[in-house]
């Protein structure tokens, strides 16, 4: 009777696989084209995302800010400017805050054009470039976001000119140039 009753149940159990198997087939199309549809989704949504914060973040570091970068000089700076000046270029790159509230950020890069002939400026400038970086970095903290803007650059110019000539007791320099300026944010 055991006999009987396994072979009832090998016959019962074809029967409902078959139903399955049937089911599945039926559904199997469907299933897969859902599957698809599932990932195709994920994948456009996954580059919507990105799309979105690339253009969120460029916007927040770029597109408020303000730049003078490797501008070329109107054609009357250049005839103003001495020829006989030498240009130091190591003070670094200047990063700050301004006085603003909240405050905005600031990049700024400068040389100094000074005689070709005072080699004792140029020792002098070589021993003091930190204290120079300190004090741009200090005089453009003061200013807000509005004053750093390039249409004030050759007044900000000016300005840290005499504010670095406090510094130097061997020479004066004659000309303060940005390599880039810079105010984000505000």
């Amino acid at each position: 009777m055991a006999d009987k009753d396994r072979f009832l149940e090998e016959e019962e159990s074809p029967a409902q696989g078959d139903e399955a198997e049937v089911g599945k087939r039926v559904g199997l199309f469907p299933s897969l084209l859902l599957k698809i549809l599932k990932w195709v989704a994920i994948v456009i949504a996954f580059i919507l995302l990105t799309v979105l914060v690339t253009v969120l973040m460029w916007r927040a570091l770029v597109g408020n800010s303000t730049a003078i970068s490797n501008v070329p000089a109107a054609p009357e700076d250049i005839i103003a400017a001495p020829m006989n000046l030498i240009y130091f270029k190591n003070v670094g790159q200047i990063r700050g805050q301004t006085s603003d509230v909240p405050p905005a950020s600031f990049i700024a890069s400068i040389e100094l054009g000074y005689d070709a002939g005072n080699n004792s400026l140029t020792a002098e400038i070589n021993e003091k470039a930190s204290l120079i970086h300190n004090r741009v970095l200090i005089y453009l903290s003061k200013k807000s976001w509005s004053e750093l803007h390039p249409k004030n650059a050759e007044k900000l110019q000016n300005e840290l000119e005499r504010e670095i000539n406090r510094l130097l007791r061997t020479g004066k320099i004659q000309q303060v140039i940005f390599d880039e300026l810079q105010a984000i944010g505000s």
